[in-house]
């Protein structure tokens, strides 16, 4: 991760890399009018899990263009309620979006509050109630220095949660073959899994694993196409919640919250 968010020509390259020369060159421009588009995009919300969030739009890193507009609401709703000392995020992204008064373990990323160190490695002083991770497992072995892998950070983290604990993390599909191809085999085996395909600019809904699976990263749309969320722990529900019962077939009608 060091050489991607840490060296401009290598992330202007990766974004060119990823989802073509248009979003590219669109980059800085979405950057330098964000209130603007910000305030010209409908407001709207999205369902998941059987509840109704609103979609994040913030100017930093152009959440209404990319996964970031419903994985900040998911995560932020699973931190409800959790006093910020029993709080661990496992890469730093909540603290780009305000103040959160919680442990961050970044192994690329210094700042306050942010442990840098490897999640792999780290031995941590106490448990969590709540561990969280936003775009960050798709990464781990794979753009970053690699050494360890998604799989191994998710068992180090379960041993960090408290009795009745809870950990979450979020990822797009399609950005690592590898990581795509552990969330296939049904990993991990024991928690709740949920899906979600982007079918506009800022509209997203609750599909599949094989649909969300089928997504291109940066195709049709910039970033991320499909998304997985991963809950393990006591209140995480059945095993696979890879297709509930209130998502139609792709193709069947479909309640849309709102077309952007």
């Amino acid at each position: 991760m060091s050489h991607i968010y840490h060296n401009r020509t290598t992330r202007f390259l990766q974004l060119l890399w990823r989802n073509g020369l248009p979003c590219a060159l669109c980059a800085p421009f979405r950057r330098l009018f964000a209130a603007w588009i910000i305030a010209g995009t409908p407001r709207g919300s999205f369902a998941f899990r059987g509840r109704s969030y609103a979609y994040f739009l913030d100017s930093y890193n152009t959440t209404w263009i990319n996964e970031r507009s419903v994985e900040i609401p998911i995560i932020r709703g699973e931190l409800t309620g959790a006093p910020a000392d029993e709080v661990l995020e496992i890469g730093h992204v909540l603290g780009h979006y305000g103040d959160v008064g919680h442990q961050v373990l970044d192994k690329f990323e210094r700042g306050p509050g942010i442990i840098g160190h490897d999640v792999c490695r780290y031995v941590p002083a106490r448990r969590y109630s709540r561990i969280v991770s936003i775009s960050t497992f798709e990464h781990i072995g794979y753009d970053d220095d690699g050494g360890s892998r998604p799989e191994d950070a998710l068992d180090r983290c379960r041993q960090w949660l408290t009795p009745d604990g809870r950990l979450t993390i979020t990822a797009p599909l399609g950005y690592s073959r590898a990581f795509d191809r552990l969330v296939a085999t049904g990993w991990p085996p024991a928690g709740q899994t949920s899906f979600m395909l982007r079918t506009g600019r800022t509209r997203w809904h609750e599909a599949s694993r094989q649909d969300a699976l089928a997504v291109r990263y940066g195709r049709p749309f910039p970033y991320g196409n499909g998304l997985v969320v991963i809950t393990v722990g006591p209140e995480s529900g059945a095993p696979d919640a890879a297709d509930p019962p209130w998502v139609a077939p792709i193709g069947a009608s479909r309640r849309r919250p709102h077309t952007a």
